[in-house]
């Protein structure tokens, strides 16, 4: 019986005329609207879509369709897009549209990229929602999935663009392929030359995935980092500010014994680094008893999720308090504050050890100067402002960080990135060159393609790679 079946649908296929097979996709355009705009002009509902396209399976059988339509589909621009690292970061998984394209029987690809509020084609805001309903889009897949009729809503089913699509304007738009093609490459050279950037941020993607609250400073975070790395002069992801990278390239001292000790020192080797950073920190901002007595009120509030006045207190002073309240919890002494020996932990460090065992002080200390950096450009922003912040408001920044680390046999690399605020500050040394420590074995070194760090002193300004240290 199910041969016969697949017998009769067979010839049925064979024996269709298919209409509009002479309308082949148009530049760039999605997955989507190939099918819709087939579907529509041959007038397939959903059960005619599943019978003739996907043999009665969920997913479209796109071999089927080009042997029926003789297209490819997806285009080569949307199956790099697939594959690309960290795709969901730069392109919207629900439907975004152009209603004037929609009206045209035309999506596009590039429609899904988060930095273009509008389409690249008629300079018009994109939509993600039902013109009809104004419920919000769903994503993608469903709607070639679940088939619902070609161009219209999954809840209402009226006409996402509001109007059925039009033949003459399809045609229209057809004769302006070159001028489209022109236009929407400049997005696909982009996506093709910083494919090393993007995959950069899938690193950093692992890290942020060990925090489930860290999506909105980290995505702000990452969208700086693009901006400074990848500058595009049609688009911007972030908000324009720059961002600060600590990055190392070690080859560890005596590497096999640092694995055979592992057990002994791997959680000390971080508190220990940990306590060094938190005392530079302490020792370059707390000069007088005043300052440990703001150090003090600032830990009470955060602690009790109690509003502050970062003009009275101090920006700097409550950027230490929110890290040390960021990595050590209930267990910080608020009322000891000043004495980093009695700092500990409340949770590991968010990122695995350097690979060897135990956590190198570099590791500890860039992070800690990359969490306290964040905190500071977040209450740098309300410290000229009368009105006070609430300490949730500010944690939530202390998820603006990047971490990104790689351990091979031959060394260490490493990558800490996160906001630049005003006056940089960091317990790690800053050197002008590349040193070499030969008494360690330490070779540190300036990946290629890593931003540059500006730090403005009082007089001095410094425009050369920043290059963290080991050691005080």
């Amino acid at each position: 019986m199910n041969e016969l079946r697949l017998n009769v649908a067979d010839k049925v296929k064979r024996g269709k005329q298919w209409a509009g097979r002479d309308l082949s996709p148009l530049p760039h355009e999605s997955a989507l609207t190939i099918l819709w705009r087939f579907g529509w002009r041959n007038v397939l509902g959903p059960p005619e879509i599943r019978a003739f396209l996907a043999d009665g399976r969920k997913q479209i059988d796109w071999g089927a369709f080009k042997r029926i339509a003789s297209w490819w589909c997806p285009e080569d621009t949307e199956l790099r897009i697939e594959r690309l690292p960290a795709r969901k970061m730069f392109f919207d998984s629900c439907l975004r549209y152009c209603p004037i394209c929609l009206e045209c029987g035309y999506h596009s690809v590039w429609h899904q990229f988060r930095p273009l509020p509008s389409c690249p084609i008629h300079d018009v805001r994109l939509m993600s929602r039902c013109f009809n309903c104004r419920l919000p889009t769903t994503w993608m897949f469903e709607y070639l999935n679940d088939r619902t009729k070609p161009f219209r809503c999954k809840t209402c089913n009226g006409y996402l663009a509001g109007v059925e699509p039009n033949l003459d304007l399809h045609l229209d738009l057809r004769d302006q392929s070159a001028a489209i093609r022109d236009r929407l490459d400049r997005y696909d050279g982009w996506v093709t030359e910083n494919h090393e950037v993007l995959a950069l941020v899938e690193q950093l993607m692992d890290y942020k995935e060990r925090r489930p609250n860290a999506e909105p400073a980290f995505k702000l975070l990452v969208y700086r980092l693009i901006d400074q790395m990848a500058p595009s002069a049609d688009f911007s992801f972030g908000d324009g500010r720059p961002v600060g990278v600590f990055n190392w390239n070690i080859r560890p001292y005596r590497y096999g014994e640092m694995r055979r000790r592992a057990e002994l020192f791997t959680s000390w080797s971080a508190l220990g680094a940990y306590r060094n950073a938190i005392h530079k920190l302490m020792k370059r901002y707390i000069v007088c008893h005043d300052d440990v007595t703001r150090l003090q009120d600032a830990g009470c509030r955060i602690a009790g999720r109690q509003s502050l006045n970062i003009g009275a207190l101090g920006a700097s002073l409550v950027a230490i308090a929110l890290t040390r309240h960021w990595i050590e919890g209930e267990r910080w002494n608020v009322s000891n504050c000043a004495d980093a020996r009695q700092a500990f932990f409340s949770l590991p460090m968010p990122f695995p050890d350097c690979g060897t065992g135990r956590y190198l002080r570099i590791e500890v200390q860039a992070y800690v100067s990359a969490l306290y950096a964040t905190f500071l450009e977040a209450a740098s922003r309300t410290a000229h402002s009368d009105e006070d912040v609430t300490a949730s408001v500010l944690l939530a920044a202390g998820t603006g960080v990047g971490f990104a680390q790689n351990c091979r046999r031959d060394g260490i690399t490493g990558m800490a990135i996160f906001p630049l605020a005003q006056v940089p500050s960091s317990p790690l040394r800053v050197h002008q060159g590349l040193p070499s420590d030969h008494k360690r074995n330490f070779r540190l070194a300036q990946p290629r393609g890593v931003p540059r760090l500006t730090v403005h002193g009082n007089e001095k300004s410094l425009d050369t790679p920043i290059v963290p240290r080991i050691g005080s």
